[in-house]
């Protein structure tokens, strides 16, 4: 009977570790932009929060997601990892805004967390553009960089030194052959593999006429 036990038991932990790394599999780096003007009358954005909608099949919820690029006063660059079930199924995400209140005369008497207040303000379609990146040698580390922050940051710069940084805009599915969701957005795609880096910049045309987009790059 003991043994038993301990063959259901083991059976049982393999089956869980299984469909653990299979869920970590399953995560899409996506990039989108968020936009709600109602935002633009606070002093600061700190960050969003991406969920399904209440009457979703699924229920999931992101972490806080630092913006990469503030467009305008209204519009923001995300990029977050994103269940490939929910791409797949859902059209649409909710979209919450952390933001810190106003400050007034008794502002810092309050407590660190009655500082901040979320601000719910709509949809976030995914209607998106799949967009492969492959390269060859395969093995590559993957960036995307806004065109604005490239220009602005990166475009002189000697790269290794910026590793740390680039975290930030790193694709996490994987290293190439690889994909990403992505709106309709100029991106630097900087590859990066031996300590070689190689850029060019993807002009993407438009999901309605080709959902399905590729970057290949010669190392």
């Amino acid at each position: 009977m003991e043994k038993v036990i301990l063959v259901v038991s083991l059976l049982f932990l393999a089956l869980r570790a299984d469909s653990s790394s299979g869920d970590q599999g399953k995560q899409i780096s996506t990039f989108i932009t968020v936009e709600s003007k109602s935002l633009s009358q606070y002093e600061k954005v700190i960050a969003f929060i991406l969920k399904t909608p209440d009457n979703s099949p699924i229920n999931w919820k992101s972490e806080r997601l630092t913006p990469i690029q503030k467009i305008s006063g209204s519009e923001y660059k995300l990029k977050v990892n994103i269940p490939a079930d929910i791409l797949e199924n859902i059209d649409m995400l909710e979209c919450i805004g952390v933001v810190k209140r106003s400050w007034g005369i008794l502002t810092w008497m309050w407590p660190k967390d009655k500082r901040e207040i979320e601000v719910s303000y709509g949809g976030i379609g995914l209607n998106l553009i799949d967009l492969q990146i492959k390269s060859k040698p395969q093995g590559a580390d993957v960036y995307l960089i806004p065109m604005r922050i490239w220009n602005a940051n990166y475009s002189d710069a000697q790269l290794d030194g910026y590793l740390e940084e680039l975290e930030l805009y790193k694709v996490n599915t994987s290293v190439t052959d690889t994909f990403v969701k992505v709106d309709e957005t100029v991106f630097k795609v900087v590859l990066h593999i031996n300590g070689q880096f190689k850029t060019t910049v993807y002009r993407p045309i438009p999901q309605s006429v080709e959902p399905s987009q590729t970057v290949f790059m010669q190392l």
